[in-house]
């Protein structure tokens, strides 16, 4: 970002809360002539700016970022208060870069606000045992894995795109699709392929946005228990390792035990491994990261599961800007 004045102003302190520096601040960015205002802390010797607002997509004007102006395409970054954590950590402040992995069916690798922060594709080999599945020919199937890529890693302050919110991290893709062919079981090849080699390539965080539901496999109890023994052979294989797992979208919200004991019509494996974990609430509990999904009003979005005691965080999941190409979500993701 390029300024051609820039001041320092001392106000009033405004209070303790975020709301009111939030105040404070959108209120000096409609000033004529001010293109933004962020707050500053001092470190000695120097200022540091607490916000970074970029300029993708809709955030391709600075204002947009701010008051009445902030629309479909950055509320979500608000919401989780995206700028602030930009304006001290974005992947590319001088650190080691942190490697993401990613499960999912498909992924655009050649999209360029992806491509540049991909260190890695594992696609499904020829040789894996595969069944064949049209409904893999659907929009919301081809487009969700670079969506939520997109939403953790593409390119930011580019010009172009989204934001994503660790834009300086290394990507590193799992496939489980070609075509309209994916893994006999997919629960099984998660387990046995995919974390593993997460594992091996030293990947920090691995996110799972999808339950893997379709395709065949050994009874429930076996997949569920060769996914739990894998699932805590990745999160010990190294100091900090995560996985994060979107909670699923049946409107089904009921204590955590009862997705753990299979109290829930239609659980799958993978939910059920994930809230055995939860469950147990032993050393590998802090390491599984359960997500589930909100509107505007800060209310759960009305397709999202509820871990209840088990959840640990619900963010923006309605109107949420991404890079898929085709809108595979009727119910409110926009696309760009």
């Amino acid at each position: 970002m390029q300024w051609t004045r820039s001041y320092v102003i001392r106000v009033r302190d405004p209070g303790s809360s975020s709301e009111a520096f939030d105040s404070l601040t959108a209120g000096l960015s409609r000033e004529p002539g001010v293109e933004f205002a962020a707050p500053l802390t001092f470190r000695p010797g120097r200022p540091v700016i607490h916000g970074r607002y970029p300029n993708d997509g809709a955030g391709a004007h600075r204002e947009s970022w701010f008051g009445a102006a902030s629309g479909s395409g950055t509320w979500s970054r608000l919401a989780i208060r995206a700028p602030l954590a930009w304006g001290c950590e974005t992947g590319l402040y001088g650190g080691p870069r942190v490697r993401i992995g990613m499960a999912d069916f498909f992924f655009d690798s050649l999209h360029p606000d992806l491509r540049p922060n991909i260190a890695s594709v594992t696609a499904l080999p020829d040789s894996e045992d595969v069944v064949h599945d049209d409904s893999l020919l659907s929009a919301r199937f081809l487009s969700h894995g670079t969506a939520v890529a997109g939403v953790v890693a593409a390119l930011a302050d580019n010009g172009r795109g989204v934001a994503g919110v660790l834009w300086g991290a290394d990507l590193y893709l799992y496939a489980l699709a070609r075509g309209d062919s994916l893994p006999r079981d997919p629960v099984v090849y998660l387990a046995a392929s995919v974390l593993p080699r997460a594992a091996s390539q030293g990947v920090r965080v691995l996110v799972s946005a999808s339950d893997f539901s379709v395709g065949r496999g050994p009874q429930a109890g076996e997949r569920v228990k060769m996914l739990d023994q894998a699932l805590q052979s990745y999160v010990s294989s190294g100091a900090g390792n995560l996985f994060v797992f979107s909670a699923g979208n049946d409107t089904t919200r009921v204590p955590v035990s009862d997705f753990a004991n299979g109290g829930v019509p239609h659980v799958t494996a993978v939910q059920t491994a994930v809230a055995r974990i939860v469950a147990r609430s032993d050393a590998d509990r802090n390491r599984v990261f359960v997500v589930a999904g909100t509107d505007r009003g800060n209310v759960l979005r009305d397709l999202s599961n509820f871990f209840v005691g088990g959840t640990d965080i619900a963010a923006p999941a309605r109107e949420v800007l991404t890079l898929a190409h085709t809108s595979y979500d009727a119910d409110g993701v926009q696309v760009l």
